[in-house]
């Protein structure tokens, strides 16, 4: 199974993919339905022949997170499956400063706005067990919510998350939408991690990782600036948070400043927030 596995790295290598040995011992894992920690004990065994189709389909660039039907995040083991964002590892900082909010303020109201999968919003559930914590995530895409009840249940089944996450289909760009949603400034926390990346020519298509574009448009592209949508979701923000109460917001690489600059009306302690590499990752600000 070692030269397997050196095999199929060496064959995801060639290929590009970023972390080759990685992939090669996660696909091994799954097909022999173990961790991938107890490969080593295995290193004598013949390789299943099951997994060399799955290392083509990690050849031709397709997520492993589809492949394997898993995306970890936040320590839980999420559902993946096309036709709804992966959860990406850098939107655990945001998690990481909303659970530190929380605990800080003794919040009990959150809102997830563009929740995808459920990502935000059930990592943030699985920090309370045992809090009142009201939470409500609100997405455009009825496959991704259809995906996002199902994370639930699956978390839940397992004692990861204490469940009761309300996820609701709505158009934030649509003014008529976020009204029906009914936001009274009565959210104590507001959470975000919207389509932001440019497209276009010259735009990030063209250093993108090709495991991205497996993503829905919809969900990672949002206008030649990555900003068209970011003035809904302020807006939708504004309305929704307590006076007191925070938002954060992921963005682009290249859109801090204008994403903090669409939160100066209404809103006070405003923040940029870096990554351990030192990128802008998301903006906070508290509402006035």
């Amino acid at each position: 199974m070692s030269e397997a596995l050196r095999e199929a790295a060496a064959q995801l290598q060639q290929a590009g993919v970023a972390s080759p040995l990685v992939d090669a011992r996660l696909l091994m894992a799954h097909v022999l339905d173990a961790e991938p920690t107890q490969l080593f004990l295995l290193g004598d065994d013949p390789a299943p022949s099951e997994v060399w189709p799955l290392v083509r389909r990690r050849v031709a660039r397709e997520p492993l997170q589809h492949i394997t039907g898993r995306a970890w995040f936040y320590g839980l083991p999420m559902l993946a499956e096309p036709g709804a964002f992966i959860p990406r590892p850098e939107t655990e900082l945001l998690v990481d400063w909303a659970v530190r909010m929380i605990r800080e303020t003794g919040a009990r109201r959150v809102l997830d706005l563009c929740t995808g999968p459920g990502t935000i919003a059930l990592a943030v559930s699985s920090q309370f067990p045992d809090a009142q914590l009201s939470i409500t995530a609100v997405d455009i895409d009825a496959t991704a919510l259809d995906l996002a009840g199902r994370n639930q249940a699956h978390l839940q089944d397992q004692g990861l998350v204490p469940g009761g996450v309300c996820f609701v289909q709505a158009d934030l760009s649509d003014s008529g939408s976020i009204d029906a949603l009914g936001f009274s400034e009565d959210y104590d926390v507001v959470l975000c991690n919207p389509p932001y990346v440019p497209e276009g020519p010259g735009a990030y298509e063209e250093s993108v990782e090709p495991e991205v574009l497996a993503d829905p448009h919809h969900a990672v592209f949002s206008g030649t600036d990555g900003m068209e949508l970011m003035p809904h979701i302020v807006a939708a923000a504004r309305a929704a948070v307590k006076p007191g109460g925070v938002v954060a917001i992921e963005h682009d690489d290249s859109t801090g400043p204008a994403t903090l600059a669409l939160l100066e009306d209404g809103f006070e302690a405003r923040e940029q927030h870096y990554d351990l590499t030192e990128r802008p990752r998301f903006v906070s600000a508290r509402k006035i």
